[in-house]
């Protein structure tokens, strides 16, 4: 901020003119003074009655400067923490550039900005933020009741264009079949350190795209920025608006602004209008999140709301998946790849959830199998769950094969939306001619020693538990292939192929059956689905 050594009274005289002719939102000016106790009531309502805003200013700053030093530096700062509300960006001169060179003597506080209307709207998405976020842990605790409090696990965040993983390194991945197991189990834990936060995204001005598969952290990115959000109390964003898979087809239904805000998300208590006006009119100070993106039709609120038609300034986050970035249109943000746990967060992470159980952390750790397959937080999640199931003296009675399972019917519940643990057997036998079609496209797959699955449907069931990969090798064409998340859920699937279809077991496929089918035999009988 630059600096003046004029008086704060001395610095309003000298605007008087310019301040007349430009200055706008009166009424807001005068609401912060009263609470301020430089205006007593009455003074505040016998301004406000005036239909003249040019004789509103005058009398504000008649008074302000007859009240002397600290009346004038109040009014100086609130123009200065409400200047996108009360001083026209295209005045000339520059009235933001003459309220910052003013010499305050420390930062005017970011309190919550606007109209009283506006605050308490701002209240409530408040309240709302942290509603999203005991939700989000609620599904936690329903699986580790003793879940403490919602805390951010560091995930290796990269902005590196270059160095990013891109689509069109699944070609690469056939040659992990020809190197060393332990060696191919490693390429999976990201070697970086994490070279953004959640809170770096934050305070960014720039909007930020987050890619990753799925379960690999983009949700978890999302929920720490708005944690972050709703406990800052000097912040200047003071909107947040969170969209995820279940609230997003409200997009395609909403037909204004004010219909998804209002009727989608939060409704303001009073005076709708004049909140939606301030939103607007300063689009600068609001944050919107779509979590989730598959698709971006043309002409749609969020085309508008990405191509700056809708809210110009406003700072919009939007998760998706890398096979749904082709449905973005052009857009400029910050480009930001989510690659799951390292080692050292990993570590971390499974220290707070199995505080009490060393051992378990230290058996996860120096088990390369778990390990890798931990770097998805996910499947980091669900092998703590199974890992507090067991007896303290019993960790390794927890096999890999009991790990897979539970990872297995955990994602198959996020399938079908509101499918309670109770319904799951029966949603497997339902669906148990599409389960065995993936078991036996990983079978294919393994035996001709690639990641890639050929002829999926996409199906819910296969898209859960699959990343689909788009390409492009010329210009006019491009073909869709598919992978699993990591490479043991593929043997996982393979071995259920096996154990339905035994006969399929000769000398090439021996080694797969023991290494995850006799486990799976002897824990579970796979005729009986529901005990899956």
């Amino acid at each position: 901020m630059a600096c003046t050594k004029q008086s704060a009274v001395d610095y309003v005289k000298n605007a008087r003119v310019l301040l007349i002719k430009h200055l706008k939102n009166q009424s807001l000016i005068v609401d912060k003074l009263e609470d301020l106790n430089v205006f007593n009531f009455e003074y505040g309502r016998a301004i406000r009655s005036k239909q003249n805003p040019s004789d509103q200013t005058r009398d504000i700053i008649d008074c302000v400067v007859k009240e002397g030093e600290k009346a004038s530096y109040s009014l100086l700062s609130i123009l200065y923490s409400e200047r996108a509300r009360t001083l026209p960006k295209d005045a000339t001169p520059d009235l933001h550039q003459w309220i910052s060179c003013f010499s305050f003597s420390q930062e005017p506080e970011m309190e919550p900005t606007g109209s009283k209307p506006c605050q308490r709207y701002q209240n409530q998405l408040k309240r709302k933020a942290q509603e999203i976020l005991k939700t989000h842990l609620k599904q936690s605790k329903l699986l580790i009741p003793e879940y403490g409090p919602f805390l951010y696990a560091p995930l290796v965040l990269d902005t590196d264009e270059e160095n990013s993983p891109n689509i069109t390194k699944i070609k690469q991945k056939n040659k992990k079949y020809k190197i060393p197991r332990n060696k191919k189990l490693r390429t999976y834990i990201p070697s970086k350190e994490p070279e953004a936060s959640p809170e770096d995204l934050l305070k960014s001005r720039q909007d930020v795209l987050l890619i990753g598969k799925p379960g690999i952290g983009k949700t978890v990115v999302t929920m720490e920025i708005i944690n972050i959000w709703a406990n800052m109390e000097n912040i200047r964003q003071n909107y947040l608006f969170y969209f995820d898979e279940t609230t997003l087809p409200d997009l395609s239904t909403a037909i204004s602004l004010k219909s998804l805000l209002f009727d989608a998300y939060v409704e303001p208590l009073s005076d709708r209008g004049e909140v939606l006006q301030d939103i607007k009119e300063n689009s600068e100070h609001v944050i919107i999140i779509f979590d989730g993106v598959r698709d971006v039709p043309s002409n749609s609120l969020l085309w508008k709301i990405l191509n700056k038609e809708i809210l110009p300034e406003a700072k919009v986050v939007l998760t998706c998946r890398p096979e749904n970035e082709e449905a973005l249109p052009e857009w400029m943000a910050c480009r930001v790849c989510v690659q799951g746990f390292n080692e050292i967060s990993l570590q971390k992470y499974l220290s707070r959830i199995l505080q009490d159980h060393p051992d378990a952390v230290r058996l996860i750790m120096g088990n390369l199998e778990l390990c890798s397959l931990c770097h998805v937080p996910i499947h980091a999640f669900m092998v703590a769950v199974c890992m507090l199931s067991q007896s303290a003296e019993a960790y390794n009675m927890c096999t890999s094969a009991n790990i897979y399972l539970n990872i297995f019917r955990h994602l198959l519940m996020k399938c079908k939306h509101g499918l309670r643990k109770s319904q799951l057997n029966q949603f497997i036998l339902e669906n148990k001619e599409k389960i065995l079609h993936l078991c036996e496209l990983s079978f294919s797959a393994i035996k001709q020693r690639s990641i890639l699955l050929q002829d999926c449907k996409d199906s819910k069931i296969e898209l859960n538990f699959l990343n689909q990969l788009t390409l492009s090798d010329e210009p006019t064409y491009s073909e869709t292939r598919h992978s699993f998340l990591h490479n043991t859920m593929q043997e996982f699937f393979a071995a259920l192929w096996l154990l339905a279809n035994p006969g399929q077991i000769d000398g090439s496929t021996a080694f797969l059956y023991k290494r995850r089918g006799e486990t799976l035999e002897t824990c579970y009988s796979f005729s009986e689905w529901p005990s899956l």
